[in-house]
């Protein structure tokens, strides 16, 4: 068996792009469950409520988890999982990271609080359920692939309830005969006679090189930085956001950052045209994985 002491362990069920640029000699990066077909997995909740053949069902972490001093889970809906990780591992330190708002991932039960170290990317969510909060985070060590410019601006992600206001802030960049693109994949359940389909990240950070703005579009209710302000920071393109809370980051520019509903839209294009401001690299490396991680241990 390999030894793994002193080494963390992450959950993490997202984007695959990111898995090798966390993992490293200290990391272990697993998803939460074995890839299973259909008719297997539609089993899988009977299994696992009666903790049977879990190696079977779970990642190969599963077999080590006694081995590990401390996991951090990108936060789950359902964590019945971390019952089995303290029953097998009691002393293992738990750190339960909400990287999307409580609304969506929902609210954080009695028990989680007993079983984990609470953390979140949203300050609003932390304030309300006595979580600590990290930021989100990104990566220096992504490069960004070299491209002639092709766009203005572009917003790819899925709709969460921003459909119409996303249409009218596109309807208003051609208006005012600024190159945008927008991709927006429909909701679970949403009509998508198109059949739109979400463009792998890889292929996303092309379409970053292509242009000169990225555009953050905050869903209702959420208040913790998305990814589109780290890749402005770190890939040194201009946001344009409807966060207002955006003035209160570190990282915050005017000249680099224009703010729907605040800023005069007349204004815009000079702004898409004028050249972006260098943000100090101390400011970046703040959000850079590595200094992450560490906060984890510092209780920042």
């Amino acid at each position: 068996m390999i030894d793994k002491k002193g080494k963390k362990l992450i959950i993490y069920d997202s984007l695959d792009f990111f898995i090798p640029y966390m993992e490293s000699e200290n990391i272990d990066v697993f998803r939460l469950y074995r890839k299973r077909d259909f008719l297997v997995s539609s089993l899988k909740k009977i299994f696992l409520k009666l903790d049977l053949f879990a190696p079977f069902w779970y990642e190969k972490w599963i077999r080590n988890i006694v081995l590990y001093n401390e996991i951090i889970i990108f936060a789950t809906k359902d964590y019945t999982f971390i019952r089995k990780i303290k029953k097998r591992n009691p002393n293992i330190k738990i750190v339960f990271w909400y990287w999307n708002p409580a609304f969506r991932m929902g609210i954080p039960r009695k028990e989680i609080y007993s079983l984990t170290d609470l953390w979140s990317f949203d300050e609003k969510d932390c304030e309300q359920y006595k979580m600590k909060f990290n930021t989100t985070f990104y990566f220096n060590s992504i490069v960004l692939p070299t491209k002639q410019i092709k766009y203005d601006c572009i917003f790819l992600g899925i709709n969460k309830g921003r459909r119409r206001y996303l249409e009218e802030v596109n309807a208003t960049l051609n208006n005012l005969n600024i190159k945008s693109f927008f991709h927006i994949v429909p909701d679970k359940g949403e009509n998508n006679p198109n059949n739109i389909k979400t463009i792998p990240y890889k292929d996303y950070l092309e379409l970053v090189s292509e242009s000169k703005c990225i555009i953050d579009i905050l869903p209702e209710g959420q208040t913790g930085q998305t990814l589109r302000p780290m890749e402005s920071i770190f890939f040194e393109k201009k946001l344009i956001t409807n966060d207002r809370s955006i003035r209160d980051e570190l990282f915050f520019d005017e000249q680099n950052i224009f703010i729907l509903g605040e800023n005069n839209i007349s204004e815009i294009v000079a702004f898409i045209e004028s050249p972006y401001k260098k943000i100090e690299s101390d400011v970046v490396n703040y959000y850079d994985f590595t200094n992450w991680l560490k906060r984890f241990e510092s209780n920042e």
